[in-house]
């Protein structure tokens, strides 16, 4: 039986790791802001707060991000690469779309589980009041992500003509996302392949 995916005990400073191209110690504020915006919102944290996690001092910030509202680009920018070159990658291949959806749907629950600070700050965002930056930032992955999912489901679905693909994007990433979401709010479903599977072949068993 497949295990379920279990949350590393990851510090902040390894959540970005200084392979994505970018200097350690540059990595690591953005790791610290990431978990301190999931954790107290963007809003609520301070730059003292970033500077003391990352154990950096303001100017050192500032070097690398100008601002606060600089650092919050950043990891809107680094979530929407990764995010993207996951779902690119998920889906390419010969094999037949469902078993590439599947693919897709066990590397999003793996990024969400290896990335659980990201996670949490899109999801604060999503459930809270939050700035016009914030949440245009996250609609613009969620659009992004949708726009990927919708070009590779074009024609996939012969018995389906005439329906628009962008609606089993829309369905596929929404079925993502909730399932993202419960398991950082209420510890279940867990982040099985077994589980990216069954919700899957559900989707396919109602669009076909």
């Amino acid at each position: 039986m497949l295990e379920a995916i279990a949350l590393p005990d990851t510090s902040r400073r390894r959540l970005v790791r200084s392979s994505s191209g970018i200097e350690p110690t540059e990595a690591r504020i953005l790791g610290s802001a990431v978990a301190l915006f999931g954790a107290k919102g963007y809003a609520s944290t301070s730059i003292r707060d970033i500077c003391t996690a990352a154990n950096v001092c303001r100017p050192t910030l500032y070097y690398f991000y100008g601002s606060k509202e600089g650092l919050l680009h950043a990891v809107l920018k680094q979530t929407t690469e990764q995010v993207n070159r996951l779902i690119a990658t998920a889906l390419s291949g010969d094999d037949s779309f469902q078993v590439r959806c599947t693919r897709l749907a066990c590397s999003l629950f793996r990024y969400g589980v290896e990335h659980p600070d990201y996670c949490r700050f899109a999801l604060f965002v999503s459930r809270s009041n939050s700035g016009a930056v914030q949440a245009d930032g996250i609609a613009r992955i969620r659009s992004e992500a949708i726009q990927l999912v919708a070009d590779a489901a074009a024609g996939r679905f012969p018995s389906c003509e005439g329906r628009d693909p962008r609606l089993f994007a829309l369905i596929f990433t929404g079925a993502m996302t909730h399932a993202l979401e419960s398991f950082f709010i209420t510890g279940s479903p867990l982040l099985t392949p077994n589980c990216a599977e069954d919700i899957v072949a559900a989707l396919f068993r109602g669009w076909a």
